[in-house]
């Protein structure tokens, strides 16, 4: 790989299918965005929200798409079944570990309170110099203005 080369990014969004359809097709449009480029995609692992629209979007291009998920969802049916690779964790707080570990950027897009958990979290760790690649969060509507 180049220096500066993006191969792998993970993706912060929502799994709530009570979000705006704007959102619903930023996550496509994203998703599809990743295959094109050939860039594998590292998200929570969920089927449904803009979650499954960022998945089905990348894996109907052929895309390389990479979840990581705690048991307890996977016990609930959360997991969507058709990535190239499930991780599945204990605990949330490895969950948030194990996605950003080894990614060439982090993208949030809109979300609820795990997504904002995410978010925090790597650019706190940004902050201190643990995580030094981009963090870069898509403002889709004025979302994340407040």
């Amino acid at each position: 790989m180049k220096e500066g080369e993006i191969k792998r990014i993970c993706v912060y969004c929502a799994s709530s299918t009570r979000v705006s359809a704007v959102y619903f097709e930023a996550a496509k449009r994203l998703g599809a965005l990743l295959a094109k480029r050939d860039i594998t995609i590292v998200y929570g692992g969920g089927s449904v929200g803009l979650m499954g629209a960022l998945a089905d979007s990348a894996l109907e291009r052929n895309g390389v798409v990479v979840g990581v998920i705690p048991r307890f969802m996977v016990e609930l049916e959360w997991a969507h079944p058709d990535l190239a690779e499930l991780v599945v964790v204990e605990k949330l707080h490895e969950r948030r570990e194990r996605m950003i570990e080894g990614v060439d950027a982090v993208i949030a897009l809109p979300g609820g309170c795990g997504t904002f958990e995410e978010l925090i979290e790597a650019i706190t760790w940004k902050r201190l110099g643990m995580f030094t690649k981009p963090v870069v969060i898509v403002n889709i509507g004025g979302y994340y203005d407040p």
